[in-house]
């Protein structure tokens, strides 16, 4: 898009000048090095030579997308769209694009209003995206114009640190959490410009507060990324994304770790036919431990990242993944499936369903046919022109948690909780919890148990109660 579909010109520059061509010529390959901030310097010198250098300015847009500086790429798509719109109205499709990514709807329905005015300029694949850009900003505009209600609050400095912390995942009682921090590493280079890895840290809840959080140790933290996980219900078994292992199909597969007591075992690779040669990650098991949900882009999806389950069989053996189809997946990215306690209510991010940004939250019903509804768009100001993920509600379903930078919070990331207004909410989950012990010593026992529904007598839980602590 940079030097070809923006800014479209004719096959030689748009300069005579021999000297602005020059720094050009210098700045795009300072550009190809990934040196954006010295490519931005030079290109500048170029356009001061000529102010209508259309190529210049297509550079300099592309050095600021790529360093996310979405006031000034807009300000310089605006020169484009001055010197080059009328010759070629599929500027206006761009400008429009990166108008609706930074939340100005308005202005970004107008742009695409125009593209369309002079489709007959345009290919019929160009104009069939104008339209869908005037479909998806009109329905912005409508979700912005009836917000839901909406209190977040961050969840407070023994949780949230001055770094990345996001995706927390909590025990059906919500008496003990599990967050995903992005942590100063000496050596590694992380996604947002510094230093780090990702480990787990964990925190108790004593009296309704949350005590400082911990560092989970080994052997689940590694010097190598953890991150991306699942708690099941009773905070005994952790899922997880682990990344760069020997023991790995790919780059990134699915780990599991059973705790007994306060002990961690030795995390295993989930092992096929989940994982896969391709990208396997944020895992999200039911209540029940029969299924788990995850993101792959292994063949046999819809187009980039999808969401798949398997199921335990009977013989404790996870079955062949299934695509959750075409109601939940798109040509585009879905992630960060959440499965509620209620075993019915999903909930996950997609950057191809109608939404107002670059990635929003939906969710979606189980039917009693075990089809799924059509993903419902959570609503603004939850969804924002941002990138809205990580997205989980507590088994009572009345809180919302999500992890955000658009607050001034403890650090850059953190999580939040807000009250989740009614249409959008599961059904509420109770639990039960105690202790199984010999009637004559006391010592705690680990004993089979199973809970049933007495009015279909199916079997719903079935598992060991701790020796030691739960």
């Amino acid at each position: 898009m940079l030097f070809s579909s923006f800014c479209v010109s004719a096959q030689e520059y748009t300069t005579k000048s021999k000297k602005a061509i020059k720094f050009y010529e210098q700045a795009k390959s300072l550009f190809w090095d990934q040196k954006y901030a010295q490519s931005e310097l030079i290109v500048s010198k170029a356009i001061k030579l000529d102010s209508n250098f259309v190529e210049a300015f297509t550079l300099l847009s592309g050095t600021y997308a790529l360093r996310r500086m979405g006031e000034e790429n807009l300000r310089t798509m605006a020169t484009c769209v001055r010197i080059n719109g009328m010759q070629y109205p599929s500027v206006y499709y761009h400008y429009a694009v990166e108008l609706f990514d930074n939340g100005k709807y308005d202005e970004a329905l107008a742009n695409y209003q125009i593209a369309d005015n002079n489709s007959r300029i345009l290919t019929k694949a160009l104009h069939q995206k104008v339209k869908a850009g005037i479909e998806n900003t009109l329905f912005a505009i409508q979700l912005k114009n009836n917000p839901v209600p909406f209190n977040p609050v961050n969840i407070g400095a023994n949780i949230n640190s001055e770094w990345d912390d996001y995706l927390p995942s909590f025990t059906v009682d919500e008496s003990y959490v599990v967050i995903t921090s992005r942590i100063p590493a000496e050596g590694r280079q992380v996604m947002n410009g510094y230093s780090g890895q990702e480990d787990f840290y964990v925190s108790k809840k004593v009296d309704g507060a949350w005590l400082p959080r911990q560092n989970v140790g080994e052997p689940i933290n590694t010097l190598t990324n953890e991150g991306a996980q699942s708690l099941s219900a009773n905070g005994r078994l952790l899922v997880y994304t682990a990344c760069e292992r020997y023991d790995s199909y790919g780059d990134c597969d699915l780990y599991y770790t059973s705790k007994t007591g306060k002990s961690w075992s030795i995390p295993k690779n989930i092992n096929k036919p989940i994982n896969t040669r391709y990208w396997e990650s944020q895992p999200s098991l039911s209540a029940d431990g029969r299924i788990l949900y995850f993101v792959s882009n292994k063949p046999g999806g819809y187009g980039g990242m999808d969401i798949w389950f398997s199921t335990l069989n009977e013989y404790g053996e996870w079955t062949i993944p299934t695509n959750m189809g075409e109601v939940i997946n798109t040509d585009k990215d879905e992630s960060s499936p959440f499965i509620h306690s209620d075993g019915r209510t999903l909930y996950f991010a997609s950057s191809g369903h109608k939404g107002m940004g670059k990635s929003d939250i939906f969710y979606s019903r189980k039917l009693p046919d075990n089809t799924w509804q059509k993903p419902t768009n959570i609503g603004y100001p939850i969804n924002s022109h941002e990138e809205e993920q990580d997205f989980i509600v507590n088994a009572k379903a009345d809180l919302g948690f999500f992890s955000s930078d658009r607050f001034k919070g403890e650090g850059r990331l953190d999580v939040y909780q807000f009250e989740l207004y009614e249409a959008a909410r599961p059904l509420p989950v109770t639990y039960a919890k105690g202790i199984i012990f010999d009637a004559e010593t006391k010592r705690k026992l680990e004993a089979l148990f199973e809970i049933y529904d007495l009015h279909t007598n199916e079997l719903l839980v079935q598992s060991l109660s701790d020796p030691r602590t739960w």
